[in-house]
């Protein structure tokens, strides 16, 4: 038997007697022993270990299982028991190696209300593994310093439902005898607690309360508690000293006395924190990624030994793995916060599931419902204060609250998805419609967590509960028999109820073509990403939902120069664009380019200005002015060369580099095309002065060739700037002057035309580079990452980590929006994306579909309200009945 292991059962068995517990039979430690070592060990084998026979060994067992779940508040069973034991074990010691890991004025602040204020009822509460049990430990300690308390009694609610079992337990615990004549539960502890010195500890009062019932309210059976603690405040004379531990305070509680010092506990200090992970083992990683993980676990310490246990110890996974899913891997902190969920109550758990939304959905100290449109009005107050007082949420500097800790985000995710399960599972449709699951309105990578963390693990979720094969027509019956429960029953359903079980239909993979949808009303559907084809959606109404806009082949895209707008051409001739609503986009407008003998498939698309868009189809230039509805892309001029390069200056004129070495502009002005000849081969790039009243236009061409223009001068010729020794590689204006980004030798530098040079730092090599319309900000990409720099402060840069096979970038004028263009695999359909740098994040993304090869299957819209004019523009040139 190797040391540790008898360490452990000591040391547990020495904590089952402070708990007020027996401590450990020989066979109860066998049972143990052989749970830590193995715990798929069968009691036939223990017996012939250890000389005993299965029967007592089983029945030693079910004792010892009791033993764990009385004072850990975890069920067990014998495959479990032995690694909740363990984490239990390695928690105690890393916390005893510094106990006080930033509780020293939690501490001094409760024995300052014990010695100096005099307060005899302490009350210590605060969400799971944030420190309670251990400080009370601590705080008794030091109590029995400075007074002489007679006994320290620990009890555990959870074993304790009657004040009667209190009582026996405190006076078994004093050895003295208990008779049927003898004083009540309530005045006995009265009389104990006046007549002697006691240090009388509660631990899990919350067991104690009502399940389905807000601010600590006693069971029946408990009531009993709450007459002993209002006797214990009305009483000035008792000599002993009483602590509750626990998660939700007494109702009684919630009040000022000076006989009552309520302590809510909180996280540690940041500095604390860093050092308690450093201390864990996770001195490699830098600070600033030890801060990150500090704040996602709320700066708990249970929560942050468990988080460096998983990091190190539970498959290997890095720290940013585990940010992205903490609950991979199974560990006992994390039941503890699952059961503190099962433990809210419903109101409470719906307003969880809201909160999941923020900040597209703000709930403040003014609302009465949660989000637009919400449930049915009521006030919120009671369950937003139960919530608080959990250490649940907080609120931020706007009053709207929020689920501070990231860690609880993921728990009441997990939990949520087990729940639509087992609704789906029992056809249940009134579990289903308390909240929407998804705003398809908020940013992408909001949504996307929604998705990746509630609606695709469904299908896990569901094998668990059927352990049989969930076939696509048993997951189309399930949902289609709960869409016509919808139909026929809607005084059972909610707001959201038809917009979830489509969510969760695109999850489960089953096709919107063998859904019955026809008449329904579809609330905050996020169907961007589902294939439309055969989609029947007859009479129904929509709200708050997005369908999917089918675009095809290869794209083209570009983004306004303000970032707001973002313009989106496919292989069909379809032009579409998103403006920015909010935290997300929306649908603006869409034209079709005429269709001749061939598909007018769109090649580049430019902006000028923030409502002109430039697009190329082959030989063919369109201009498109988007601040009129109505518009619809007009051409302005025919080339006699492909076009390999587009910009606009302004909504001023438009000009195109063409294979072969000419530039041709069309003038808004007099609304006519002239041609620039002077480069040999190919023009690589055009690029616009964007001061206002400039007519300046610099082009580079075959063997990095750069001419600058004047427009103004038709006849003049060119300013020519030769590469000498520099491979350029991109093109931007500086205070009407060109800016160049050049390779050299083995670096990288930016070179203006008058000569000046200016080193770019990049230890990578570079394989695009795209500057912002006002040539205030740079992007390039490395096979890392995409890197995007200031001009004025080139030394500091932000980085994008998109992982796609990315052919084109373009950045908005402000830096702050970053346009992509690529693909996940090779020979896939293209995706196109826009970041917000600032916070590193996808805000929206489009991915088109392969080319298609099946005739279409019919698509009828017919009688749907709540399409907008762009989407009924868009279906109809789809083919759909709209």
């Amino acid at each position: 038997m190797e040391p540790d292991i008898e360490d452990i059962i000591n040391r547990f068995s020495q904590h089952l007697l402070n708990q007020g517990q027996t401590g450990l039979t020989d066979s109860q430690r066998a049972v143990l022993i052989a749970c830590l070592l193995n715990p798929r060990c069968k009691y036939k084998d223990m017996a012939a270990q250890n000389g005993y026979t299965a029967n007592s060994l089983r029945d030693a067992g079910s004792k010892l299982f009791g033993l764990v779940q009385a004072v850990l508040g975890r069920r067990v069973k014998k495959a479990t028991c032995g690694q909740v034991v363990r984490d239990w074990y390695e928690r105690e010691i890393a916390l005893k190696q510094d106990p006080l890991f930033g509780r020293e004025s939690d501490l001094q602040r409760l024995l300052d209300a014990f010695n100096v204020e005099g307060r005899r009822l302490l009350c210590l509460s605060g969400p799971p593994r944030i420190g309670k049990t251990y400080l009370v430990s601590r705080l008794c300690q030091q109590l029995q310093t400075v007074e002489t308390f007679e006994a320290l009694i620990w009890c555990h609610a959870s074993t304790l439902p009657t004040l009667d079992d209190l009582y026996q337990q405190v006076i078994n615990y004093l050895g003295i005898a208990h008779s049927s004549t003898s004083l009540t539960a309530t005045a006995g502890l009265m009389h104990l607690l006046e007549t002697r010195k006691l240090l009388l500890v509660i631990e899990k009062t919350e067991v104690l309360h009502q399940p389905e019932a807000l601010g600590g309210r006693f069971k029946p059976e408990s009531t009993g508690y709450e007459q002993w603690l209002r006797i214990l405040l009305d009483r000035h004379s008792w000599r002993s000293c009483v602590l509750l531990v626990c998660r939700v305070p007494p109702q009684c509680l919630r009040t000022s006395h000076d006989m009552l010092f309520h302590y809510p506990l909180q996280g540690i200090a940041a500095r604390a924190a860093i050092a308690l992970l450093e201390q864990r083992g996770l001195r490699d990683y830098p600070p600033s990624q030890l801060s990150q993980l500090a704040q996602f676990c709320g700066y708990s310490p249970g929560v942050l030994v468990a988080a460096a246990h998983k990091i190190l110890t539970l498959g290997d996974r890095s720290l940013t793995e585990f940010l992205r899913y903490p609950l991979a891997t199974a560990d006992a902190d994390d039941q503890l916060w699952m059961d503190a969920w099962k433990d809210l109550t419903e109101t409470e758990r719906q307003l969880m599931g809201w909160l999941l939304l923020y900040p597209d959905v703000v709930i403040s100290r003014q609302s009465h419902a949660p989000g637009p449109p919400g449930p049915e009005t009521r006030s919120w107050r009671s369950v937003i204060q139960s919530l608080r007082t959990r250490g649940f949420i907080d609120v931020d500097a706007a009053g709207a609250y929020f689920i501070h800790i990231e860690w609880l985000c993921h728990v009441t995710q997990h939990y949520l998805s087990k729940r639509l399960a087992i609704a789906l599972h029992n056809e249940d449709i009134q579990l289903l419609g308390n909240h929407p699951l998804v705003l398809p309105q908020a940013p992408f990578w909001r949504r996307r967590r929604q998705w990746q963390y509630v609606l695709y693990p469904l299908a896990d979720h569901l094998a668990e509960i059927h352990r049989q094969s969930w076939t696509i027509q048993y997951r189309k019956d399930k949902l289609n028999a709960m869409l016509a429960k919808s139909r026929a029953q809607p005084h059972l359903g909610h707001p959201y109820t038809v917009g979830t079980l489509l969510n969760m239909a695109a999850a489960l993979q089953v096709p919107l073509a063998d859904l019955n949808l026809q008449g329904l009303t579809i609330s905050h559907a996020d169907l961007g990403m589902a294939n439309p084809q055969g989609m029947n959606l007859t009479d129904c109404e929509l709200e708050h939902t997005v369908l999917p806009l089918p675009l095809h082949g290869a794209l083209a895209a570009a983004i306004a120069p303000d970032g707001q707008t973002v313009a989106i051409g496919d292989q069909d001739g379809r032009l579409l664009c998103w403006q920015r609503r909010g935290h997300g986009f929306e649908l603006y407008r869409f034209a079709q380019l005429p269709r001749g003998d061939h598909a007018p498939r769109v090649a580049k698309l430019a902006f000028g200005g923030a409502d002109m868009v430039a697009i190329v189809v082959g030989h063919q230039v369109y201009r498109w002015w988007l601040g009129d509805v109505q518009s619809q892309p007009v051409p302005v001029m025919t080339v006699t060369a492909p076009v390999t390069s587009l910009t606009c200056c302004r909504d001023d004129y438009v000009a195109v580099g063409l294979q072969d070495g000419g530039i041709v502009l069309w003038s808004e002005l007099t609304d006519q095309t002239r041609e620039l000849r002077r480069h040999a081969g190919r023009v690589q790039e055009v690029v616009a002065n964007p001061e206002p009243y400039s007519d300046q236009l610099v082009s580079r061409g075959y063997g990095d060739r750069i001419l600058v223009w004047n427009l103004c001068d038709p006849d003049s010729e060119p300013w020519e700037i030769r590469p000498e020794r520099y491979i350029f590689f991109g093109l931007t204006w500086q205070y009407s002057q060109p800016v160049a980004a050049a390779y050299v030798g083995s670096e990288w530098l930016l070179r203006w035309a008058d000569g000046t040079t200016q080193p770019l730092p990049s230890q990578q090599q570079i394989t695009l580079l795209q500057f912002s319309p006002n040539g205030d900000y740079l992007a390039t990409r490395n096979p890392e990452a995409i890197e995007i720099r200031a001009m004025a402060t080139l030394n500091q840069s932000t980085a994008i980590n998109d992982r796609d096979l990315i052919h084109a970038i373009a950045l908005s004028n402000d830096g702050q929006w970053l346009l992509t263009l690529g693909t996940k695999r090779p020979n896939q359909p293209h995706t196109a994306r826009i970041w917000d740098v600032n916070a590193q994040q996808i805000c929206w993304e489009l991915t088109a579909h392969p080319p298609r090869a099946d005739p279409a299957e019919p698509i009828n819209l017919g009688g749907c309200q709540g399409l907008t004019a762009p989407e009924q523009a868009y279906w109809r040139n789809y083919g759909a009945a709209v």
